[in-house]
């Protein structure tokens, strides 16, 4: 699992995404640092 999760970013440590749904908003342009609010459901 570590060969197929390892993040050279992170120095070979695993890591797990998630993926979102974007409801509103689309095509909205993010910056560095912007303030932004998410509604997280498992």
């Amino acid at each position: 699992m570590s060969g197929y999760r390892a993040s050279d970013q992170f120095d070979g440590a695993l890591t797990f995404g998630n993926n979102a749904i974007v409801v509103k908003g689309e095509g909205a342009v993010l910056e560095v640092g912007q303030e932004v609010e998410a509604e997280i459901a498992f």
